[in-house]
């Protein structure tokens, strides 16, 4: 009896700690840092301990260790499941904005280079200062430079990579 208690103890312990977890990711603490990997392992063998406490229960002890597990098990996978919806939530967020360069080429070999703004999370270009020139020339490819790197870049409407920048 007194190992259902200690069980039972336990189990609270480790319990009071997942649900502060829960309770600061609800009230909009940042889970860029906790590892889903991390609590995937934990849920893994939490999970492979319920057989163990389902056949200790089936002999007829061991109920506040299944009991205990069971809710653990319960309790991690909802704390999974809040890590990775707002990981992906964060994600989405967060923009990554640099200064970059936008290439026109004509086919008669003219080039212009105009300042823009990227985004590197959605590959969007924005804020392309117009040229002050007027080209009659057709245009052959677009391109954006941001550093001394080089990316292709085509209109929303008729893009054809998706690894491109659009604007």
């Amino acid at each position: 009896m007194i190992y259902e208690h200690l069980q039972c103890i336990g189990g609270f312990i480790i319990l009071t700690g997942y649900i502060k977890q829960i309770r600061d990711i609800y009230a909009g603490a940042s889970c860029l840092g906790l590892s889903l990997k991390a609590y995937s392992t934990v849920l893994i063998g939490v999970f492979l301990m319920e057989f163990n406490a389902l056949n200790i229960l089936l002999k007829g002890y061991g109920s506040a260790f299944f009991v205990t597990n069971t809710i653990t098990c319960v309790i991690i996978s909802h704390l999974i499941l809040l890590i990775w919806a707002r990981q992906n939530a964060e994600k989405k967020q967060r923009t990554i904005i640099k200064d970059a360069f936008f290439v026109s080429v004509y086919d008669n070999g003219s080039v212009i280079l105009t300042p823009c703004k990227v985004n590197l999370n959605t590959i969007e270009i924005s804020d392309i200062v117009s040229a002050p020139y007027v080209i009659t020339e057709t245009l052959t490819s677009e391109c954006v430079i941001i550093g001394e790197n080089e990316f292709p870049a085509e209109e929303a409407e008729s893009r054809q990579n998706q690894d491109s920048f659009w604007y």
